[in-house]
């Protein structure tokens, strides 16, 4: 995220947009379904109450969104056991190198900023 919380160590906060043809931007996210979607990517996610859980989801209410176009969840998560951060790890490299705002800024000199 470019725009990131500030957050505890240990804790990365990432956001799961959806496609607007599948999903309007003014939909209102059920959280069984973000954390459904969330297993898509992190299969060894906890979920859950209690102090193993590894992450929180919530959608900014509809005057705070910040792409109202587009429905999105903010996801904090704080990976717990090793598959998570191994995964986690794993995705982060992946869509670091996928992403073209990110190879803009590597390109323009300012990669260090994103920790490219």
């Amino acid at each position: 995220n470019i725009v990131p919380y500030h957050l505890d160590a240990g804790i990365e906060h990432w956001v799961l947009w959806y496609h607007p043809e599948s999903t309007t931007g003014d939909s209102e996210l059920r959280p069984s379904d973000v954390a459904n979607h969330l297993r898509v990517f992190l299969p060894s996610l906890l979920t859950g109450d209690g102090e193993h859980c590894e992450v929180v989801a919530f959608q900014n209410l509809p005057q705070f969104r910040s792409v109202p176009q587009m429905a999105h969840a903010h996801v904090l998560l704080r990976p717990t056991t090793d598959a998570t951060k191994t995964a986690l790890a794993s995705l982060s490299l992946e869509r670091r190198i996928r992403s073209p705002w990110v190879e803009a800024e590597r390109l323009g000199g300012r990669g260090a900023e994103v920790d490219f």
